[in-house]
């Protein structure tokens, strides 16, 4: 399988219990099926308004998050990615628009997952 980029969605550096953002079990849970398919995950993201220029305040988001605590318990590294968009060809042959980094996580890395951030219920059960 080779390195695999774990793209999750770090909107802000809340808690996972506002559900703002991938939730750190989520990732967990990825990077152990990264894991367990003999890949080498790669956690990353551009860090919307919390650091798409910042990578300070993209890693305390992470770590605030819990996102950063997982990764460190897990052995999975954690990037910041670039916040700047190119065109890029799907398979289909349609340009659609990403984050240059997605295409470069690593030069090695050939697969991508996106994982969505938390929706929070607007039911009360």
């Amino acid at each position: 399988m080779g390195k695999a980029g774990l793209k999750i969605n770090l909107l802000t550096g809340d808690v996972p219990e506002k559900a703002v953002t991938t939730h750190p079990e989520i990732v967990r849970a990825m990077i152990h099926q990264v894991k367990s398919s003999g890949g080498i995950p790669q956690v990353g993201d551009c860090g919307g308004s919390e650091g798409a220029s910042n990578r300070n305040r993209y890693f305390a988001a992470c770590r605030s998050s819990g996102i950063m605590q997982v990764c460190e318990e897990e052995g999975t590294e954690i990037l910041h990615l670039s916040a700047e968009s190119i065109d890029a060809k799907n398979t289909s042959g349609r340009y659609l628009p990403c984050t240059r980094n997605i295409l470069v996580f690593d030069k090695d890395t050939q697969n991508y997952l996106f994982l969505p951030r938390q929706i929070k219920s607007k039911k009360s059960y």
